[in-house]
């Protein structure tokens, strides 16, 4: 395995030859990847594998709900009416500006149209494979930090039909608001109205005259209640973080600060007893982190916490290995591109890293200081060391 300080997937007397990299994902992240590895031009070869029909990821509306063959929900988690919770400021690409006639919080077809003159502009779609489900990705050689990897592939209507090819490196930017996080509570199973997760929520309007209960209130119980209170008779949005500073201008959202203890065939039972007679149950209770194309002794994930990755990004035993969709709570854009650009100087050899000892100590230092402030998730604040790293290129 490598002990060393300098990132190189290739040797010198290689440094020339193409590299084939396979981008897993064409959102956001994809986007920022491929913009990197692209430009300027050099000597690598990128291949984004999507499963859905065109990029964008969730910023590309579907009505449809259902879950694929291959158990991956449906490619969008966006419904309708909803306009970004940060301003169109935070969410560009380095050079390439939003219309200065959108509202500062766009909507979600300003997003996409925004997408999509971003890779028009740097022609990116010609690197991009639609329809294309990647269904495992293996070191070739487990022992060498800077192994090639089979990835195997097929079409999303051709399951039985894969192809394998080598890659020098993969990049994961599979998203990370793709499987639900749907919590056991007792009972749930029972419920009789209507029950879905956040993730299948699409229109308020299939719930007017409804009494419906939303469990969670981070961003998406926010909004969703909100939008459910225009036409819903009555909204509970029960939760146990501080009290709302939302205001509900219709007057028929009813917080409750209690966590959610049960469900029984008709109702929500709060952690004081209190019990509520429901519709629909609607889970705005985040997502899980999964990565179904790879075994996990080579990722694992606990509390969900992703690991080995330096900085959330570099693979600690396969330097080509990334992964760039971990982040929440984050202005995704910039610090994307600023991820992509790392791959890059990785790939190209040129990231100047720690020792692999110091690594492996930074990762477990940030897991003790997440656990002990009580952090789910990766953070931001890593962003500084890696720009650091890219200083040096």
């Amino acid at each position: 395995m490598y002990h060393g300080t300098k990132s190189c997937l290739t040797s010198p007397t290689t440094k020339s030859s193409e590299k084939k990299v396979a981008v897993i994902g064409a959102g956001v992240s994809g986007i920022s990847v491929l913009r990197n590895l692209t430009w300027p031009i050099g000597n690598i070869k990128p291949v984004a594998f999507e499963r859905s029909s065109t990029f964008g990821g969730h910023w590309c509306f579907t009505n449809d709900t259902l879950p694929d063959r291959f158990g991956y929900p449906s490619s969008s988690a966006i419904y309708s009416g909803l306009r970004t919770n940060l301003p169109k400021e935070l969410m560009t690409f380095p050079g390439f500006e939003h219309d200065s006639t959108l509202p500062t919080f766009p909507t979600q077809d300003d997003i996409f149209d925004y997408l999509r003159r971003y890779i028009d502009h740097c022609d990116l779609e010609k690197y991009m494979k639609f329809n294309t489900v990647v269904t495992n990705a293996v070191p070739k050689h487990p022992d060498d930090f800077k192994t090639k990897w089979e990835v195997t592939y097929c079409h999303v209507q051709e399951p039985m039909n894969t192809t394998t090819e080598d890659f020098d490196a993969v990049i994961v930017c599979s998203g990370n608001c793709v499987f639900p996080n749907v919590p056991p509570f007792p009972g749930l199973k029972d419920f009789k109205g209507r029950l879905l997760h956040s993730r299948n929520y699409r229109k308020a309007k299939e719930f007017r005259g409804q009494t419906v209960a939303v469990i969670g209130s981070s961003y998406s119980g926010k909004d969703v209640a909100r939008q459910l209170s225009d036409v819903a008779d009555k909204v509970y949005i029960a939760h146990i973080d501080q009290p709302l500073n939302t205001i509900y201008p219709n007057g028929n959202v009813i917080e409750k600060n209690y966590a959610a203890q049960s469900i029984t065939n008709s109702s929500l039972i709060l952690a004081n007893r209190e019990e509520i007679e429901i519709d629909s149950l609607i889970l705005c209770t985040g997502y899980r982190y999964r990565f179904p194309f790879l075994s996990e002794d080579i990722l694992s994930i606990d509390d969900e916490h992703v690991s080995p990755l330096y900085k959330h990004v570099l693979h600690l035993d396969y330097h080509s290995l990334m992964v760039i969709t971990l982040l929440r709570n984050i202005a995704t854009y910039p610090i994307s591109f600023s991820m992509g650009k790392f791959a890059r100087a990785v790939i190209d050899g040129n990231a100047n890293l720690p020792l692999k000892i110091d690594m492996k100590k930074d990762i477990a230092s940030e897991v003790q200081w997440r656990r002990a402030n009580k952090l789910v998730g990766p953070r931001w604040h890593y962003m500084d060391t890696l720009n650091g790293i890219l200083t040096k290129v």
